[in-house]
């Protein structure tokens, strides 16, 4: 199965922002802008795509992939199916499997990316997420050469970072055959929704 390894950066300020706004008002807002987007495939270098090729490149690159995997999947997924990709893919999330792995385990553990790295990876604070920075680029709609080139190198961390964590919770006594599929098909009702009428149904009421 191809994987396609994803996180994107975003447009936000001080009210608009996913700690004010629901996903799917901070998706449909009119303000929303994707700035770019770090990939890999499979076990392969993190890449930055900046916000006005990535119509081009899912074009080029969706059709060869199998399955998505990011860190908060309605946020980062929903992305991809609402404006860029719109083509069923099988979806993964690092957060949704950590709150599987560690919910009985070590109950109250945080789920963002920088407190999973703490606590899978503790003797190797490189890989910790960079606290702060996004800071820099709140209210920034258009970034300058060094804000982006500052930007993708923050998303290509996360980008690592967050495949290596898949590895890590991969190894959980969980069972992983049926619990992806569970989250795949909990996380397309919110990145590919869909309402079916049963017709014969609706006929016989009426």
């Amino acid at each position: 199965m191809r994987t396609l390894w994803l996180d994107y950066e975003t447009y936000y300020d001080d009210d608009y922002s996913l700690t004010k706004m629901i996903r799917t008002e901070y998706l449909n807002d009119p303000r929303f802008k994707s700035h770019g987007c770090s990939f890999a495939i499979d076990d392969g270098d993190f890449f930055w795509v900046t916000g006005a090729d990535l119509p081009a490149f899912f074009k080029d690159v969706g059709p060869h992939v199998d399955a998505m995997c990011c860190h908060n999947g309605l946020f980062d997924h929903g992305i991809t199916g609402l404006f860029y990709m719109p083509e069923r893919k099988f979806l993964m999330d690092t957060m949704s499997m950590a709150q599987v792995a560690l919910a009985r385990k070590n109950p109250g553990q945080r789920m963002s990316l920088a407190k999973l790295a703490q606590y899978y990876f503790p003797d190797n604070p490189e890989w910790w997420k960079f606290e702060g920075i996004l800071e820099n680029f709140k209210g920034v709609y258009n970034l300058n050469p060094e804000q982006e080139r500052k930007m993708a190198a923050y998303a290509n961390q996360d980008g690592l970072v967050m495949r290596e964590l898949f590895k890590a919770i991969l190894r959980e006594d969980v069972p992983w055959h049926t619990m992806l599929e569970d989250i795949d098909l909990t996380l397309g009702m919110g990145v590919y929704p869909q309402l079916e009428m049963d017709t014969e149904l609706a006929t016989a009421i009426n």
